[in-house]
């Protein structure tokens, strides 16, 4: 019997494999030949992680405004909305049709220019560390680098047991410890930056910010 799971890599690893190379901050798929071995942490890197955690679990609900660098210096803005556990939405704003989705299981890309879309699970991303119920970075996440001055904290990080290249680097302002962007480079090097500016949290989102019109492809595969 197939499952779920297998279910959802034949169904969708052809389109997403198509997807990766414009959407690089949202799935990064390259096959590496093995796993990264983890870092052994220093005390003080831990601690530095540790702080960057509480962070993250400090709010639910975030808002505020983005800018997004391409791997070839092409620039695209607009505004998110992020709701923990696992729902966040990017709106660009035009010339730019897209539209991103995280309703807390699946991810979906819309072009809404040519009324299409893409659908992902939501933990085949790198945006489940960081949508996570309970963010725990040290438990999830390989820790690659960790550094810390006077300006900025800087974490970089993969998925777990990953054996997929690519790599999510967090941005952090040092004095309060805000987040200010997160970084992507992709199993091809190709790099995506993402600026966040003007959050505000503690604001109660509407839910129907996150949600996500399934195609009949999605409803098969969870029944």
């Amino acid at each position: 019997m197939v499952d779920f799971h297998q279910k959802i890599s034949l169904a969708f690893q052809p389109r997403l494999l198509s997807a990766i190379a414009s959407l690089a901050f949202v799935v990064v798929f390259m096959q590496a030949a093995s796993p990264v071995e983890a870092r052994i942490l220093t005390s003080d890197e831990k601690k530095i992680v540790s702080s960057v955690t509480k962070y993250l679990n400090g709010f639910r609900n975030m808002e505020g405004y983005f800018v997004q660098i391409g791997p070839y210096g092409k620039y695209t803005s607009g505004r998110f909305f992020l709701s923990r556990p696992g729902r966040v939405r990017f709106e660009y704003e035009p010339p730019s049709p897209l539209m991103i989705v995280a309703d807390g299981t699946w991810v979906s890309v819309e072009n809404r220019k040519l009324k299409t879309s893409e659908h992902y699970p939501l933990s085949a991303t790198p945006l489940k560390v960081i949508l996570a119920d309970k963010i725990d970075l040290l438990k999830d996440a390989d820790i690659t680098k960790v550094f810390q001055d006077e300006k900025y904290v800087t974490l970089t990080l993969k998925d777990k047991g990953s054996t997929e290249q690519g790599e999510l680097t967090l941005v952090f302002e040092a004095t309060q410890m805000v987040i200010k962007e997160w970084i992507v480079v992709d199993g091809q090097g190709f790099q995506t930056r993402i600026a966040v500016s003007d959050m505000v949290t503690g604001i109660k989102q509407d839910p129907n910010l996150f949600f996500i019109k399934k195609p009949d492809i999605i409803r098969e595969i969870e029944n």
